[in-house]
């Protein structure tokens, strides 16, 4: 009966506390039942793809981001801080990872993603497909940073300046240059 007056309460608080109900017991179970009511619409936009979420780690942030029709606002809905908006950004732009990769694919990928980035991509992945959950190629992706450091790139701009190369975009494209090569040898 009161739903409308969720329009009135801060975004902070809403992001609170669907935080804490997306972690909950029965946290899909409390989903349906909002969105049933009618409530879960005043939230956010939201797909039904209850499965995918049931399907994901206890993390807040993955099960929203599976939970809402544009993750992409989620950030300014919710007032997200800057490390989850940074979390769904990624989300956002992050290509399919599957146990399907060559290795050689997995590396470059987790290279350019970020160890958070790979993690997240890799859970929700696995979380809408059709493998078990405890599926051991799922569960070597997951393990690839702590098995797989990833390494630096070991050419600066100062090693390019000692090299003759002068400073300024021309140099940032060399570097850019050189790093896809290295990455992908």
């Amino acid at each position: 009966k009161l739903k409308a007056g969720l329009k009135k309460i801060s975004a902070e608080r809403i992001h609170q506390e669907m935080f804490k109900l997306l972690v909950a017991p029965r946290a899909v179970q409390t989903m349906k039942v909002m969105a049933a009511t009618g409530v879960l619409k005043f939230i956010i936009p939201y797909t039904d793809d209850w499965r995918t979420v049931q399907r994901l780690p206890d993390d807040p942030l993955l099960r929203i981001f599976a939970l809402a029709k544009k993750p992409e606002h989620l950030k300014e809905r919710l007032r997200l801080s800057n490390d989850e908006g940074e979390r769904i950004e990624g989300l956002g732009v992050a290509p399919d990872i599957s146990p399907r990769l060559r290795p050689q694919e997995q590396h470059a990928m987790l290279y350019h993603l970020g160890v958070q980035t790979w993690s997240d991509t890799v859970y929700l992945n696995r979380a809408k497909g059709r493998a078990s959950l405890s599926d051991v190629k799922w569960q070597a992706l997951l393990d690839l940073p702590q098995n797989w450091p990833i390494p630096k790139l070991p050419i600066t701009g100062k090693d390019l300046l000692q090299a003759g190369v002068a400073s300024g975009p021309a140099m940032g494209q060399v570097l850019r240059n050189l790093e896809d090569w290295w990455v992908a040898n």
